[in-house]
């Protein structure tokens, strides 16, 4: 038996190992992955399989494996997927020690949590199954901690391990470690600088689950190393480095120009400039893509690589700035945190477009052809000056939706998932998403993307949307269990019980979390 059959880890799904990210990201740097509708994907190290799940049922053409040593979670996982009628994914009890090219060719691998934590021989053997099992153009994600910033975990995790190995069983032990940083900390005198390293890991530690602390923290092995250490074991199994698994960690966009003006020194050594975004950042985990060496990666990114994708965005203008450069400037926000300035009529209007198609994909072609509309731009003929002026606006426009995807700005995608706006009269949500929302907060969403549900009523309504109720009966089956005690009814501020009905409540809740549903790409009828 295992620690993790033992204490059983509360895995998730997570957008980052999406084929549809590792492919987009791929295809931008100049390689031909496999197609997403059709691909092979295995995880080693994949707990229950609640990674894998989601994927399989999106992507129900292509093969999903996964591999893990714990047999508890993946008897869960086998338990699961055959609940959900999942016949394209296989979940195995194996040692990856044992693995070998036998189990054939996968375009995509992905290795999440799982290097640092595991003895060096197995660790080399993760980077040697991507490169037996990996397909010419396949891509491989492996996330692990990095130095700088992982000395301090390292530093409390060595202290609370010390401690809480003088006592036996798993909860015992936690429950000591979190004891001995409660220990060092209330005896540190205010403003030290050693009590500022301890109350950041006490920020960190404190609100975890105990499975994620006994696994991330205080597992038996912790083993960091600089990118650049990682990146030469990789090479020496014949591996090369792609790019972050989020594209925005590839750039200083929280420095001065004088960084990027440093950074752009070094010229094409993705490895060295990256090693010098760890120094800056302080970063203390990293997620990973490689290919084969022989791959011929474009670094460069060419703005025609765009056009094959598809584009994403809640676009909102912003309102004017008392002091803005020019009246033609106009600044937008696109996802939460991110913003974007541009004084280029075709640009503003392709942005516009995006905001009004939100929160559907929208095609390369269609946004340029909807953008050059709204600039009065003559439609282009064949052999033309307007048939140039279109391959410049395209280039253009490739350019910029680049750029943007590398500030988190909008999601560029290869593959295009179906989902409603709408909920029909018999609302049916991803079963999927119904099946987790019985295991635990986080659902999965027909936009790849992973959503944290909080509010009880929405929990309470989620499994119930199979297709069998409308709306009436919905409210029926809610208020059942508001009577019985199961759920509780929030009214406004002041509100008597008197002044609106609970039935009457609980219609206008639903309304509101079947339409936020929809927005969230979490309903399919």
């Amino acid at each position: 038996m295992t620690s993790y059959d033992e204490v059983l880890y509360p895995s998730r799904y997570f957008p980052q190992t999406h084929p549809d990210r590792l492919a987009t990201i791929a295809t931008l740097f100049g390689m031909t992955p496999a197609p997403v509708e059709r691909c092979r994907v295995i995880e080693l190290g994949c707990g229950s399989g609640s990674n894998l799940l989601p994927m399989a049922y999106e992507l129900p053409k292509s093969t999903f494996v996964g591999l893990d040593l714990a047999a508890r979670p993946i008897e869960a996982g086998q338990a699961a997927a055959a609940a959900l009628g999942l016949e394209n994914l296989t979940l195995i009890s194996k040692d990856l020690m044992a693995v070998s090219a036998d189990f054939g060719a996968f375009d995509y691998i992905i290795a999440h949590g799982v290097y640092s934590w595991v003895p060096l021989d197995v660790r080399d053997q993760v980077l040697a199954l991507c490169n037996a099992l990996l397909a010419p153009h396949g891509v491989a994600f492996v996330s692990y901690a990095i130095y700088p910033g992982a000395y301090v975990p390292q530093m409390t995790r060595e202290m609370m391990r010390f401690h809480m190995l003088k006592f036996k069983g798993a909860q015992q032990q936690i429950t000591q470690a979190r004891s001995m940083l409660r220990f060092l900390l209330d005896a540190q005198p205010a403003d030290t600088q050693y009590r500022t390293l301890l109350e950041s890991t006490r920020a960190r530690i404190m609100t975890y689950p105990d499975e994620y602390l006994y696994h991330d923290d205080l597992s038996e092995t912790y083993a960091p190393c600089y990118f650049h250490q990682f990146i030469e074991h990789g090479g020496r199994h014949g591996l090369q480095y792609l790019a972050d698994a989020d594209l925005v960690e590839m750039h200083p966009v929280q420095f001065g120009p004088h960084v990027a003006e440093a950074l752009d020194t070094m010229g094409d050594d993705m490895v060295l400039r990256e090693q010098y975004l760890d120094f800056l950042k302080g970063r203390k985990f990293r997620q990973t893509l490689l290919c084969r060496e022989a791959v011929a990666l474009e670094r460069a990114v060419a703005p025609e690589r765009v056009q094959g994708c598809c584009v994403r965005a809640p676009v909102q203008a912003m309102p004017p700035e008392a002091e803005a450069p020019a009246p033609a400037m106009q600044k937008f926000e696109g996802f939460p945190g991110a913003f974007a300035e541009t004084d280029e009529p075709l640009q503003q209007a392709a942005l516009r477009y995006l905001g009004a198609r939100w929160p559907h994909y929208v095609s390369f072609e269609e946004l340029l052809a909807q953008a050059r509309s709204h600039t009065d731009v003559p439609p282009a003929e064949a052999g033309s000056a307007t048939q140039d002026a279109r391959i410049q606006d395209a280039r253009a426009l490739g350019t910029m939706l680049y750029t943007l995807y590398t500030l988190n700005f909008l999601r560029l995608h290869v593959h295009a998932c179906s989902f409603v706006t709408e909920a029909s009269a018999y609302p049916v949500a991803s079963p999927i998403a119904r099946w987790q929302i019985r295991q635990g907060a986080y659902v999965t969403t027909e936009f790849y993307e992973s959503v944290r549900i909080s509010d009880e009523a929405v929990r309470a309504l989620l499994p119930l949307l199979d297709g069998s109720r409308d709306r009436a009966a919905l409210v029926d089956v809610l208020a059942a269990q508001v009577e019985a005690g199961i759920l509780s009814l929030e009214r406004a501020e002041g509100q008597e019980e008197d002044t609106q009905p609970t039935t009457a409540l609980l219609a206008d809740g639903v309304d509101k979390a079947l339409a936020a549903m929809a927005r969230f790409g979490l309903l399919i009828a």
